[in-house]
């Protein structure tokens, strides 16, 4: 609680090489920091995001295993939850991967990472979800997620509160109504 304020943090960490996040710190660097604002504010109030998911040529389903694995390791007593999503293939998405080699995950491929990250989780203390996703992980123990969550929201600040879904999401997107106080292309990072 910071001044009457309850909140929670989404705290992305992927291991992609600098050809896809080349202006962030190094990925230990970033999970220092994940558990330092872990210890300050509390795991349940630290969000794991491990999304977007690709593949390319040199990034395959194995590949993320391991690093979903050591990262895993590395958080485990820091966060209680994962929340994970294979990329969309937006006119954007597209251009702007282009020169990746970016190519799409089908969905026996999602259904097998599923899978897998369930186990590791399990072997974590994750709870995790999708965000957004049409692939029916549910079988493996993975539910439909909500960035904007309200089941949370309510564990942090102690209420029953009822929200709405919002309206202006897209299709499968469990968040509920909130006001978003970000503005694009202000990452210092240039995410």
């Amino acid at each position: 609680d910071n001044e009457g304020y309850q909140y929670y943090f989404q705290f992305t960490l992927n291991p992609y090489p600098p050809e896809i996040e080349g202006r962030l710190p190094a990925l230990k660097k970033r999970i220092e920091t994940f558990q330092r604002l872990a210890d300050q504010i509390g795991p349940e109030r630290v969000v794991w995001r491990y999304d977007p998911i690709l593949f390319s040529s040199q990034i395959n389903l194995e590949w993320h295993l391991e690093q979903y694995r050591a990262i895993a390791h590395a958080l485990h007593g820091y966060t209680k939850r994962c929340v994970f999503s294979f990329v969309d293939f937006y006119k954007k998405t597209v251009r702007n991967t282009q020169h990746l080699g970016v190519i799409p995950i089908t969905a026996k491929q999602m259904e097998t990472m599923g899978r897998h990250l369930a186990e590791m989780g399990r072997a974590h203390d994750l709870v995790l979800t999708t965000c957004c996703e049409s692939v029916d992980l549910e079988p493996y123990g993975i539910a439909k997620g909500a960035c904007i969550d309200p089941e949370l929201i309510n564990a942090i600040a102690g209420t029953n509160a009822t929200f709405r879904p919002d309206p202006f999401q897209r299709q499968g997107c469990g968040c509920v109504q909130s006001i978003d106080i970000g503005a694009y292309n202000t990452c210092v990072y240039q995410c």
